[in-house]
């Protein structure tokens, strides 16, 4: 129960999150091993996609009971925050695997496998987006929260064998 004009500012926050997620992991990987960001990274995400599911329902009830409508920054619930947050703690994941893939390869392949990645991140990019657009459209965006949870999973259990394959 969020105007349309504030939910649209508090959706222009995920993408700077992941700009700002992406510079602070470029300087922490310095430090720590890439692999442990990431697993970190996404188990935090997780479990801050849990918990804004869980306040995201209490909230809706909340606010349809009272027939409250959000139309400015102070009064949004804490939960319309927490989405960006994710963005922070998801940002290194793709330029990482990226960075690995390439790396993995011999010199003579980096542009054949740079032109290959951009094609499958154009298509990923287009695809989730449009599975994420209809499932708000079609079952709303109590429904839409959950589907990076599946990505995460799936990431997460592919991430232990190609740390190996990798490294």
């Amino acid at each position: 129960h969020i105007s349309d004009a504030i939910s649209l500012q508090v959706t222009s926050l995920f993408p700077a999150a992941l700009c700002i997620g992406r510079i602070a992991s470029a300087g922490v990987m310095k430090r720590i091993k890439w692999v442990t960001i990431l697993f970190f990274g996404m188990i935090a995400a997780f479990v801050l996609l849990v918990i804004a599911i869980f306040m995201a329902n209490h909230v809706d009830a909340y606010y349809t009971a009272k027939k409250i409508l959000v139309t400015n920054w102070v009064d949004l619930p804490l939960v319309a925050y927490l989405i960006p947050l994710v963005g922070i703690l998801i940002a290194p994941i793709y330029p990482t695997l990226c960075s690995t893939i390439i790396s993995a390869q011999k010199i003579r392949l980096h542009s054949a496998m740079t032109g290959v990645i951009m094609v499958f991140s154009a298509l990923g990019g287009t695809t989730g987006s449009r599975i994420v657009g209809s499932l708000f459209e079609f079952f709303g965006g109590l429904t839409a929260i959950k589907a990076p949870l599946v990505p995460i999973i799936i990431i997460f259990i592919l991430l232990i064998p190609y740390y190996k394959l990798v490294n």
